[in-house]
């Protein structure tokens, strides 16, 4: 910075800048480099850290200060400014991965059912529809077609099922008579035949063994539906999950679909009432269907008690 001394009396002098604007008075209040840095010119120029260029005994000197000082000294402003930037979004990302992670978690339910017909596969289809509104993750083989056709329901069966567990899902079993018939069979070890997408002969070989080793508890449920079957049709050696009549039951349905996961938005009430309200059209569809309305009306499983 180029500095110009005039003399305005016999031991008076005044300073400026000079700038591409002019010669600014050192101090100043103008909004000019030169104006900002007054203070430390005059400083610099008093202390004798300018060069002299040009001297007249008459009008004055021109003095050349050094400014690389001050464009240090910015540029360590810059990179402080810079760093508490950076600082500043780590710490956001950092907050935000927490709060990820601290998010509930959808719990993974997978519904396995026997094909009884389209007013059960259409029932089946709106409890799964419902319970993914939760939310849960619901895996069902009515949503997989594709996959079944081409690697068949055994492999999807035992893909599914080794997720669903290894992520600490459940497996929902849905009961109806046709499954109960096909479970009898395989338990006395008749041939069950399995329909082009009926999961449940594939299933029964790997489920059976976890409820005869007792290592059934807290990963799977048993459900079957209002009017359609008896509780005590449920073979006995499935009785070791907890069994629900829903939509009768669906308040301790839910608990244990719940498990160990975070808490479900909203109230339970108001999530059993709107599952009950998907479910009720599609099952008494399903009733009339079957032409058991009378002994549904007869069967009245009463609320199942909720858990401890």
């Amino acid at each position: 910075m180029l500095l110009v001394e005039m003399r305005t009396g016999l031991n008076d002098t005044s300073v400026c800048a000079l700038e591409p604007s002019g010669c600014t008075a050192l101090p100043s209040n103008a909004s000019t480099r030169a104006a900002h840095l007054g203070e430390q010119l005059l400083q610099d120029f008093r202390t004798h850290q300018c060069v002299q260029l040009w001297n007249d005994d008459s009008l004055g000197a021109l003095w050349a200060c050094p400014m690389d000082k001050y464009i240090h000294k910015r540029w360590v402003l810059v990179w402080l400014v810079c760093l508490l930037l950076v600082a500043a979004l780590f710490l956001f990302l950092l907050l935000k991965k927490d709060r990820v992670k601290a998010a509930p978690r959808a719990r993974t339910a997978l519904l396995l059912h026997s094909a009884d017909g389209a007013g059960y596969e259409h029932l089946v289809g709106a409890l799964a529809s419902a319970l993914s509104q939760l939310p849960l993750r619901v895996a069902v083989d009515l949503w997989s077609r594709r996959e079944l056709s081409a690697h068949g329901a055994l492999a999807w069966f035992h893909g599914q099922r080794r997720r669903t567990l290894q992520e600490d899902g459940v497996v929902v079993l849905l009961f109806s008579p046709a499954a109960v018939a096909q479970c009898q069979q395989w338990l006395q070890h008749q041939t069950v035949e399995p329909g082009p997408h009926d999961a449940l002969a594939s299933w029964l070989s790997c489920v059976l063994p976890d409820f005869l080793q007792g290592r059934a508890a807290g990963r799977y449920v048993g459900v079957y539906f209002d009017g359609l079957l008896h509780p005590d049709a449920v073979p006995a050696a499935f009785r070791a999950a907890p069994l629900f009549s829903l939509p009768s039951q669906l308040p301790g349905f839910l608990d244990v679909l719940q498990g160990g996961c975070a808490q479900l938005p909203g109230r339970p009430a108001d999530r059993a009432e709107r599952v009950a309200q998907a479910l009720q059209s599609a099952l008494d569809s399903c009733t009339l269907q079957s032409g058991t309305a009378d002994y549904g009306e007869a069967w009245d499983p009463g609320p199942y008690p909720a858990p401890k």
